[in-house]
């Protein structure tokens, strides 16, 4: 088994010497004490059960009300990036065809890859409001696929899939007997506050991958993957052999975020992020017309702007970290060339400050 470089991960530690850092799809972070007067400080330090604890995944099934989830259908991962690899190294084998629907994060490749399977992109219509073409992915379809991936919200462009859309996608799965995977890393910063809908919740095969990160808990590791139980205990056979356990304090933090009075506040703390800097955002692009366009996103902390100039995104981004020491990411690494990522989920000063340092990198070009 052999895993190519993943670009993305390998332009944000490069990215990161930025002054201002506006690479990745994150929310500003939580702090400790958001937490620590709820935490036992006289627990000790132990492993915890490697499958999580029972808590942690009641807490987990109760984020999804469209079904009645049982905590056996849940695992807990290392962040959604462990769930994702679990799941997929699970499900796909040599001679599997895999659908993915781009741009994205784009992990699922080279695990797809990996496995031996082959891979088949379908492209959001970035004219239709970055929407999935379902005529295109039908083509994309056949017996020989075993799994359909998507993105939803959507990872970098900040739109996202209806209900209506959600059961035409798994509809057309049904067909063939594929399954369904939904990476939700964003669920919970939709801007109007209204959850997206999860393929565990529309479909028998369907599965959905999360995690605390982009509400501000990324450093708590913490994900899972939620979908048939028959399949949930083969990934967790897997992660035996991958971390085996989970961070212990880790899923302690994550135990009391995702009780009902703290995971609300935390969630609408991140959507005022989004509400207010994409605004702000979108308003900076509509003055630099000649250089960008955009749909607005509805969800999520980036906005993913195509690139108007004679200049290719990843040179772009290079110029701008060394010329004004800001980050953005290449639309490249997203299976989206000629776009940027911009995040925005950031405090408001950073973020005009960002900007205002683009402007001079935009004048000098």
């Amino acid at each position: 088994m052999r895993f190519e470089p993943f670009a993305l991960e390998r332009w944000l530690p490069i990215a990161s010497s930025a002054e201002i850092s506006m690479a990745g799809a994150n929310s500003v972070p939580l702090q400790y004490r958001d937490l620590i007067d709820s935490l036992d400080l006289t627990a000790e330090i132990l492993y915890r059960s490697t499958r999580g604890s029972l808590k942690l995944r009641e807490e987990i099934a109760a984020q999804y009300p469209g079904r009645k989830v049982n905590a056996d259908e849940i695992l807990v991962t290392t962040g959604t990036a462990e769930a994702n690899f679990l799941l997929l190294s699970r499900l796909l084998e040599p001679g599997d065809d895999f659908v993915l629907v781009v741009p994205t994060y784009l992990q699922s490749v080279g695990i797809a890859q990996a496995m031996g399977a082959a891979v088949r992109t379908v492209g959001l219509d970035e004219k239709e409001g970055w929407m999935l073409p379902l005529d295109e992915l039908e083509a994309a379809i056949s017996p020989k696929t075993k799994a359909i991936m998507i993105t939803n919200p959507n990872n970098p462009t900040g739109s996202m899939f209806d209900p209506a859309m959600l059961k035409a996608i798994c509809g057309l799965a049904d067909r063939v007997g594929a399954y369904v995977i939904g990476d939700e890393a964003l669920r919970g910063l939709e801007a109007e506050g209204t959850m997206s809908p999860s393929p565990t919740e529309l479909y028998e095969r369907g599965f959905s991958t999360g995690s605390l990160s982009k509400i501000g808990l990324g450093g708590i590791r913490v994900g899972w993957i939620v979908g048939p139980q028959a399949i949930i205990e083969h990934c967790w056979a897997h992660k035996d052999y991958t971390t085996l356990a989970h961070s212990g304090l880790g899923e302690v933090l994550a135990e009391l975020a995702l009780e009902p009075q703290n995971i609300e506040r935390f969630r609408e703390r991140a959507r005022g992020f989004v509400r207010e800097n994409s605004a702000i955002v979108i308003e900076w692009i509509g003055r630099h017309a000649e250089a960008f366009s955009c749909v607005r996103p509805v969800a999520g902390g980036s906005a993913f702007p195509a690139l108007r100039l004679p200049l290719d995104a990843v040179t772009f981004c290079q110029r701008a970290l060394e010329r004004v020491s800001v980050s953005l990411s290449p639309g490249d690494y997203f299976a989206g060339p000629d776009h940027l990522r911009i995040r925005f989920g950031t405090r408001r000063d950073v973020l005009l400050e960002g900007l205002r340092r683009l402007d001079e990198f935009l004048a000098c070009l």
